[in-house]
């Protein structure tokens, strides 16, 4: 449809804006070389430019992102405005967008550090709420993939989804094994310990739960103990400040497009790609606004803005695992800082736990709530 169309446009920019910060993360300096204009407000750190200037502007072409998607929320938001109207700057005038979109990069060049410093704030706490809207997302898309196989009837399907959870869970299984050899190599490492039992208890209890449980199914528990396993990984890794707890632990290696970054991305893409060709994917799924069946839901204003307040979002969540959840703009001369936060390790292990909690209690929900339709 039109919408899903208009969505993936608005994508679009999104994806090309990642491509442009992998680009500048470790490439800044040279070009800065050529254009020393683009220095004048970009770093405040002289020891560490490299990294100094790659996380300065990977914060301005987000930036720019979020203030496009948050001036589309605006624009289409249920304001008294005639929804023709609405359509119309939703669906239309993409070349006018992408050049107001490039002068709100221009201007972002001249802003600045500490500017940008406490807008790497607003992004910490901002992506920890996209982890648990993405998780949200995953678990409905798990749920309806669940559904399509068991409606098919058909033993061959019944296989698929027996050998996809199966995969799943040797996969968190796996990890943890791993993260036990990794960070917990004494038994002054009690942090990493209990995000690790915490971890692996609360996994096997919601696949005994969705074993036991007529109404749940093993492929979306599987799921998203691998996903909390991954989540895990991130947190203990981001609180690791030196190898003593961590034997992974390397200040060179934590500096490039790492494995954990690699894999946030593909899970924040995939949402944000589903979010857009699945109507579930986005507002209704969260139950922002009631929608009908048929174009009438894909039409809602609210639907719109929603999409974009996602997208932005999903902007500042790409911020922040691009600079390895940096919390500073250019203004901290300690190399370690921009790839180690205490604040990091706990917006991603308590995104983790209501990942957690919102799982269980889509278990127990049909249970608490037997009047309520749940199909």
């Amino acid at each position: 449809s039109v919408s899903i169309c208009t969505k993936l446009l608005y994508t679009l920019y999104l994806m090309v804006g990642y491509v442009l910060c992998l680009c500048v993360k470790d490439g800044m300096h040279g070009l800065i070389e050529k254009f020393p204009f683009l220095a004048s407000h970009a770093c405040d750190s002289a020891s560490i430019q490299d990294l100094c200037y790659g996380h300065s502007y990977v914060y301005r072409i987000t930036f720019s992102l979020v203030m496009f998607y948050v001036l589309h929320m605006f624009m289409t938001c249920d304001c008294g405005v005639d929804s023709s109207v609405m359509r119309s700057l939703q669906t239309r005038h993409f070349g006018i967008k992408t050049l107001f979109l490039i002068f709100i990069f221009i201007v972002s060049i001249f802003m600045s550090t500490e500017f940008f410093g406490w807008y790497a704030k607003i992004a910490l706490g901002a992506s920890g709420l996209f982890i648990v809207m993405q998780i949200i997302i995953l678990l409905d898309f798990a749920y309806e993939w669940n559904d399509a196989w068991v409606e098919k009837e058909e033993p061959k399907y019944n296989f698929f989804l027996l050998l996809a959870s199966l995969v799943f869970f040797v996969t968190g299984c796996v990890l943890i094994g791993f993260m036990y050899h990794w960070f917990t190599p004494s038994d002054d490492c009690n942090t990493n310990a209990t995000f690790l039992h915490i971890t692996l208890i609360c996994g096997l209890l919601y696949i005994l739960l969705a074993i036991r449980l007529e109404h749940a199914s093993i492929l979306p528990a599987s799921f998203v103990f691998m996903y909390t396993a991954i989540l895990c990984y991130g947190a203990i890794q981001s609180g690791s400040t030196s190898g003593e707890c961590n034997l992974l632990w390397s200040e060179k290696a934590s500096t490039g497009l790492n494995g954990q970054v690699l894999i946030s991305s593909a899970f924040a893409v995939f949402s944000l790609m589903y979010a857009c060709v699945s109507a579930s994917g986005s507002a209704s799924a969260f139950q922002v606004v009631p929608m009908d069946e048929g174009e009438e839901a894909e039409t809602a204003a609210g639907q719109f803005t929603f999409f974009h307040f996602i997208m932005a979002l999903g902007s500042m969540y790409m911020a922040m695992i691009l600079t390895n959840w940096s919390i500073n703009a250019g203004t901290d001369t300690s190399a370690s800082s921009y790839d180690h936060s205490t604040a990091s390790m706990w917006v991603k292990i308590i995104a983790q736990w209501i990942t957690i909690v919102t799982y269980t209690w889509t278990l127990f929900a049909p249970i608490a709530l037997r009047d309520r339709d749940f199909d």
